[in-house]
Parts: structure tokens; sequence; C-alpha cells
């Protein structure tokens, strides 16, 4: 059963080695529309091509199905096509000719490629042999495909194939080009063994996310789907779980509640409706010496500046910044011991000054004022007389 898709799509795809060129051979598989008469849906055309098997595959044979109708009854009818290779590998494939993807689907069965004719002027790969008697013809070919005898009044044909199973089967070829499959049993079977159900839901298989599909004559469908709790639709595609696969974001589980609702129950250093927001460790100021904090899952990281400061917290001062501050602390004792010592001097000078009448500066005063008196100069005024002798 296949879902043939748009135009083009590939449905099958399958390359045959070892063949013999210029002989001929067919390509043939049975068709069946799964849909009944009547049904809204598009009918299939499927392509058949056969190409040269390299890079740019040249199209050797194309034939197509024509639209495959709907009847009341699962009706098969055989397709194919025949050809004589260019090289012995080809490319042998089925695609779609209707461009809809929704409802064009199709059942395939009994692919086959078979040796019209042992008669052929060509070359075959060193693997194959040919014997010719009066009376019969054989013709054995290894190749990948199944086998085939056909029979008739006077010449008898026969292709062996060998594959990795070692396995040989003979089908009878109807001469007619509807096949319906009317040696099954019981109608609700089809296919060579009889072993494939007919029935929609198990060829389909349409209904999603855990759906049971139930026959229903009386739909449009044939079938109507059963949804699980949560999911409904046609097929049940729609998805109206609390708890659908990413609700928690994978932090979390989600559980629902009997109003319909859920809560995710988070994993540890996750918070939030659905367990989106990390928790953040840096809340608290824990980074000293003006470190920046850098928050990780169930943990936090410090970032020092520079090279002065190390540890978990930056708390480690490095060996400069204690010289530093030894130095800085060394040079402000001195300057406080001065102060005081200062300080210290006046009060001390007061105390004798005022308290005891000591004045131990009052003796050096007197000195300094007595000197500035024996310094003083006396200013003299020179004064010059007049000439002599008057001007002439």
């Amino acid at each position: 059963l296949v879902d043939v898709g748009h135009r083009n799509d590939q449905i099958f795809n399958y390359k045959i080695n070892n063949l013999c060129i210029g002989l001929r051979y067919g390509f043939s598989a049975y068709f069946a529309n799964i849909f009944k008469a009547g049904c809204n849906a598009p009918e299939p055309d499927v392509r058949l091509e056969v190409r040269a098997a390299k890079e740019d595959g040249d199209l050797i044979a194309s034939k197509s199905t024509g639209d495959i109708p709907q009847c009341n009854n699962m009706t098969w009818s055989k397709h194919g096509i025949s050809f004589s290779p260019t090289s012995s590998s080809v490319v042998i494939l089925m695609l779609s000719n209707v461009n809809q993807s929704s409802g064009n689907d199709v059942a395939i069965d009994d692919i086959e490629l078979r040796v019209c004719s042992g008669n052929h002027s060509g070359l075959c790969p060193p693997t194959t042999s040919t014997t010719t008697t009066t009376t019969t013809t054989t013709t054995t070919t290894t190749t990948t495909t199944t086998t085939t005898t056909t029979t008739t009044t006077t010449t008898t044909t026969t292709t062996t194939t060998t594959s990795t199973t070692s396995t040989t089967s003979q089908q009878r070829q109807s001469p007619f080009p509807v096949f319906k499959p009317t040696t099954c049993n019981y109608s609700s079977t089809i296919g060579t063994s009889c072993n494939i159900s007919n029935r929609l839901c198990d060829l389909k298989k349409p209904c999603r996310n855990d759906g049971s599909c139930i026959t229903n004559q009386n739909d449009i469908n044939d079938y109507n789907c059963l949804c699980s709790r949560g999911f409904n639709g046609t097929h049940c595609e729609f998805d109206h779980r609390p708890c659908k696969p990413q609700t928690c974001l994978g932090h979390g589980e989600c559980h629902e509640t009997l109003d319909l609702s859920f809560f995710c129950l988070c994993h540890d250093g996750w918070t939030g409706i659905h367990c989106q927001s990390r928790i953040d460790n840096c809340s608290h100021d824990t980074c000293e010496n003006d470190g920046v904090c850098r928050s990780i899952l169930l943990n936090y990281t410090c970032e020092c500046l520079g090279d002065s400061y190390s540890g978990r917290h930056c708390e480690i001062p490095s060996m400069k910044i204690t010289i530093l501050k030894i130095v800085s602390k060394s040079f402000a004792y001195i300057a406080i011991i001065a102060m005081i010592s200062v300080a210290m001097f006046i009060v001390i000078m007061d105390i004798l000054k005022y308290c005891f009448g000591i004045d131990p500066t009052r003796d050096d005063l007197e000195r300094i004022r007595r000197e500035k008196r024996k310094s003083r100069a006396t200013q003299r005024l020179v004064y010059v007389d007049a000439p002599l002798q008057p001007f002439t």
C-alpha cells in the first residue's frame, strides 16, 4: 500500500544488474485503487520508467497506467512495459503522475521483471550462458529479479534467478489484463497467498496517536477512528492533552490535574510554570573585591578582576596587594605618631607655662628681643658743601 504523493514522487526505485544487451525484457506490476466507488478522492496514476544505470540516467522506456478507477470491490489490473537494455544495468522506477498527496493511495503487488524472448543478437555478461537445441531453448541469466516460466506449444523458455536467498518460484501468467483474487477462500483477504487483509483499517492504518480503527460502511472513509484520551480529529491527529512532550521543556515532569490543567515538577536548578527559568544562584552577592558572579546550574562561580585576587569568592589577595597594604599602613602609623607627638609637646608646654609658671621659652624670647635692639643701625646724612668758586 502506497501513499503516492505529489507529481514525480518516486514510489519504487530498483537497480537491475547483469542484463543481456539486446534481449527484450518486460517490467510489470498489479495495481488497485483502495477506495470504493463514490469516494471523493483523486484517482492515482502511476508512470513506469526504465532508465540507464548511470549518472545522467537516459530514459529507455516509459508508460503510464492512466487513472486507476475506484471499484465497489478491490480490483487488480496489470500494467507493464517492454524494453531492450543498452547496457547490462538499468534502473526500474514507478513515479506519480498526480499532484495531490491526500487520498492519492494505491495498492501494488507482484512487481515482476521477466525475459520476453530468448532470441537476441547483443552481448551478455560473462556470467551468462545460452544453450540452444532443436526443440528447447534455455537461457540462464543471473539477475536480482523474480523467476517466471512461460510455456508455448513449440518452445519453452525458462529464466532462473539466483539471489542471496537462492529461491525459485513459478507463476502462471494470466491472459487477461484484469486480475481478481477470486481464489481466496475469504472475501476479506487479498494477495497471492491470501494473507493480506483488505480492510482499509489494516491497509492504511490511518489512526494516529494509538487510536483504534473501526470499520464503518456508513462513513465516507469506510472507517472511524476511536481516539485515545486527549486526541481528536478524523485520524486522531489533534493533540489536546494538557501534558505534551515539551510542556516542561525537558527540565521537569508534567502532571495532569483533575481540572484538565497541568503542573510541572521541575528538576533541581529550574523554576517557572514550564520549568523555563534557571534559578539565579547569584541573587545574593557572594563575590568579594568587586568580583563578578556567574550563575550556573546548581552552582555559581566568581570571576575575579585581574590578578589582584583569587579564591572561591575572590577573597585571597595577591602578594603585590599584600605588600602595598603593609606599606600604606606603615606610612599611616608614622603620620599618626608624628601628629600625636606634636600635640603632646604643645600640651606639655602649656601645662608648664600656665600651671607651674615655667616658661622654657621666656629666656630665649628675651634674648632674641635684646639682640634685635642692639642691631638697630643709626642712619647718617652727609651734606656736601657748595663749590668755593662761582661758575664763570
